[in-house]
């Protein structure tokens, strides 16, 4: 069993689809129904945009069936009563074998969706595992599952803690800033933080995106800037705006203008903004990296989670001083692009941790301090 990603000469419906996954067994046949379901689940119903994404639910398929294998266990065997379920014994095989909780539970919620598909097209008679009621919450009272509230949840599925999420103070902010000497970091980490994007829209922003702000008068404190799926890379094809700050799009005009120009010859031939020292592209793992080497100097985990999240709870712990907290939770929620509210709120646990000083210099006194200690 083995994993391809599809060349340009592999088609469906006449149309070429390079990078997508392909389960080669042992005999070099495709791999049923592993394959219908992932034209399903990549290319049908939405699917999913980011082809970045695609070799990520290929392998998390190839482990499994490499867990059959290794068991000598058929994919569609039934389920035996007092024996635990092939799904179950594959979690139990992925945990024992070192693979994250995290991604166990990812990896098994995939593969319980591929038995479901399974099902509804007619491979498998019933799912290799059962169901149970997941309690729903309201309010923050958790209330047993029912027919109105309670929904159908795979019993295999992995339980994970919630993670605390990282936001960052003034100091570390600061810090972390500094230690991005960089200007082109530095700029990319400072857009983080100004308008909570997400790091591939980061590194796919386009250049025409920026512009010189004395163009535009009209505008006091910040440009709304959308972020068209045609053009970059958005969670799910899904356009929004931004709110970038007037001082910041200066800064990001400066750059574009002088310093990416002087780049390599490449760098001109490039849509994005953001260029390597080489004139390249950015790739999002490289940010990662960047991000993290500044531990070494702050002694301060930073990721580009960490910057989103920062500035998610410092702007909605500013706006609730003059708006209602639901008012401040849709501004958050369209600027960061979440489909549901419900995934904007947990940054209202934070809030109370995000003092009067912070709120007040959070967007502007804070860069402007760095600016000056730089000059």
């Amino acid at each position: 069993m083995r994993l391809v990603l599809a060349n340009d000469e592999f088609q469906i419906g006449r149309i070429s689809l390079p990078g997508f996954p392909l389960l080669i067994g042992s005999g070099g046949e495709l791999v049923e129904p592993a394959f219908s379901f992932l034209v399903d689940r990549l290319l049908e119903a939405g699917g999913v945009q980011s082809k970045r994404s695609w070799p990520t639910y290929g392998y998390a398929l190839l482990h499994y069936f490499r867990f059959l294998e290794h068991a000598g266990r058929a994919w569609d065997e039934p389920q035996t009563t007092g024996v635990p379920s092939i799904v179950a014994s594959y979690r139990t095989w992925a945990l024992k074998n070192g693979t994250s909780r995290s991604l166990t539970r990812d990896r098994v919620d995939l593969v319980c969706s591929f038995y479901e598909y399974a099902v509804r097209h007619g491979f498998v008679r019933e799912p290799p595992f059962s169901y149970s009621v997941s309690k729903r919450s309201v309010h923050g009272q958790q209330m047993p599952g029912n027919r109105t509230g309670g929904k159908l949840t795979p019993d295999v599925k992995v339980k994970v803690p919630k993670r605390l999420l990282k936001v960052l103070s003034v100091s570390e902010v600061t810090a972390f800033l500094g230690a991005l000497t960089n200007r082109t970091h530095n700029l990319m980490a400072r857009l983080q933080l100004q308008t909570g994007i997400r790091v591939e829209e980061l590194v796919t922003l386009p250049l025409h995106y920026v512009f010189d702000p004395l163009t535009r008068p009209d505008a006091r404190h910040f440009f709304a800037v959308r972020l068209n799926p045609a053009e970059m890379s958005t969670k799910g094809s899904v356009g929004r705006a931004i709110h970038v700050p007037r001082d910041l799009m200066a800064k990001l005009w400066a750059y574009a203008a002088l310093e990416r120009n002087k780049r390599s010859p490449v760098a001109q031939k490039i849509p994005t903004l953001f260029v390597t020292e080489d004139g390249e592209e950015f790739a999002t793992r490289s940010v990662w990296e960047i991000y993290t080497r500044t531990k070494k100097v702050t002694g301060v985990h930073v990721n580009p989670h960490a910057l989103r999240h920062t500035y998610a709870t410092h702007t909605l712990a500013a706006l609730s001083k003059t708006r209602n907290q639901g008012s401040a939770l849709l501004y958050i929620r369209n600027r960061l692009g979440h489909s549901s509210i419900l995934t904007t709120a947990r940054y209202c646990h934070y809030v109370d941790d995000v003092t009067e000083s912070l709120m007040a210099i959070y967007q502007s006194e804070l860069f402007a301090a760095i600016d000056e200690m730089a000059q």
